[in-house]
């Protein structure tokens, strides 16, 4: 299986680290290249690390996109002082 995605520079040394420990199957098709802010990472490996590989990017966007936090309105403030 082979991916190619993008990743911000100070996240290169944690999927490395991740990488060694875990996905013994992947191997980088080139080195990082960088287009912009970012690095273009192109891996090759088996599906079950492709697995593993997605719950670290899954992790990553609940950094970067956490739950909004839903906002109260005024009537709801005002009610919950007097329950």
């Amino acid at each position: 299986m082979k991916t190619s995605f993008y990743i911000t520079e100070n996240r290169l040394s944690e999927l490395k680290s991740f990488i060694r420990a875990e996905l013994p199957t992947v191997r980088f098709n080139h080195n990082p290249l960088k287009v912009g802010k970012e690095l273009n990472i192109s891996l090759s490996m088996s599906v079950e690390d492709g697995n593993k590989l997605s719950t670290l990017q899954n992790k990553w966007y609940e950094q970067d996109n956490p739950e909004p936090i839903p906002n109260k309105s005024i009537w709801s403030n005002i009610l919950s002082i007097f329950n």
